[in-house]
């Protein structure tokens, strides 16, 4: 007999057959009005559906620790900290946007994987990354292969699994990022599954994803870089196309923590509708990598990668170029109840 660990575990479809809701990953019906989780409108209670054992790290802006989206019954959070280029101000997040982005990979309430501790490393103070430094950002990789390494030496059999998220975009034309594309090839030989946005330009039409860190690794197994998508399966004008799209997600309207600590630092449990972004796309699917790594942990992570990616296009959920209307690849949603895909079997 087989245990099958199937996309039920991640994602189902509430019952609630109201009005449009923001589009998320797990099409868990929420609006602004009813959030947190409202019983009476849907049947679906994030909180019994839990992954346990595996670590998102997200490199990028950090995040809000105690917002609300982060509480576990009990009043304990899983939200953790382990690098900050600023030390004297270690755990600060960069325009609300750590709290965003974390929010739509593992949030209670908005993200994809619940009770997965998401792991800040804070390698950015411009939200825009139009002025990144980028040993910030070599410094704060080598401080995700140091913490996994180790946890690895101290307990091999039985270490907490993770994946990672990379936020930070680069065009690779105005910076040499040879040394990260030499950390992430040492990520994924550590079993690290690495998630990544192509990249967003107001120009992106103009642009292709391939000349931009880190979609430039998108050929490496165990890489996946996201696409932004719009409810309507097109892809949004802002997402830089291109071949480095391996993979689309909802990055338009994306329901997420909000935090304003410069003016509210004592305010924990705002929501907000996010702008687009191939980053919050990103996030959706490390939630999702971060699930299948829960629930499958000696899969490798080009075994991860190829699983979401037949998962998505065995769904046929296609997404269009938004001038030409052309097939530019697949997006990333769950079916409902019923309809589950085996991400692995285990004897």
């Amino acid at each position: 007999m087989k245990l099958l660990f199937l996309a039920a575990i991640i994602a189902t479809v509430a019952a609630y057959h109201g009005p449009p809701v923001p589009n998320h990953l797990d099409v868990l019906d929420k609006i602004s009005v009813v959030c947190p989780w409202d019983p009476t409108l849907a049947s679906y209670d994030p909180l019994i559906y839990m992954a346990q054992y595996t670590a998102i790290y997200i490199v990028g802006h950090g995040l809000d620790y105690f917002h609300e989206n982060h509480e576990a019954p009990g009043g304990l959070y899983n939200t953790d900290y382990l690098w900050d280029f600023d030390l004297p101000n270690e755990g600060w997040d960069t325009d609300g946007m750590g709290a965003a982005i974390a929010g739509a990979a593992a949030g209670f309430y908005t993200g994809v994987g619940r009770n997965i501790t998401v792991v800040s490393v804070r390698v950015a103070d411009d939200p825009d990354y139009k002025n990144i430094d980028i040993m910030r950002y070599e410094d704060g990789v080598n401080a995700v292969l140091t913490d996994y390494r180790n946890r690895k030496i101290s307990n091999p059999t039985d270490y907490r699994r993770a994946v990672v998220l990379l936020t930070p975009y680069i065009d690779t034309s105005l910076a040499d990022t040879t040394t990260l594309e030499s950390l992430v090839l040492a990520m994924v030989n550590e079993s690290l599954t690495v998630i990544a946005p192509a990249g967003d330009s107001y120009d992106a039409l103009s642009k292709n994803c391939i000349n931009y860190f880190p979609g430039n690794m998108h050929a490496v197994d165990g890489v996946i870089t996201v696409g932004n998508a719009m409810f309507t399966n097109l892809g949004h004008l802002n997402s830089v196309p291109g071949t480095c799209n391996e993979i689309y997600a909802p990055g338009s309207d994306v329901y997420t923590s909000y935090y304003e600590g410069s003016t509210e630092p004592n305010n924990h449990s705002k929501y907000v509708q996010v702008a687009p972004s191939s980053q919050f796309a990103a996030a959706l699917v490390a939630g999702t990598a971060a699930m299948i790594t829960s629930s499958c942990p000696n899969l490798s992570p080009a075994e991860i990668e190829q699983g979401i990616i037949d998962f998505a296009s065995n769904q046929a959920s296609i997404v269009k170029d938004p001038v030409h209307n052309s097939f530019i690849g697949y997006m990333l949603r769950f079916p409902a109840v019923g309809d589950e895909y085996p991400f692995c079997q285990i004897p």
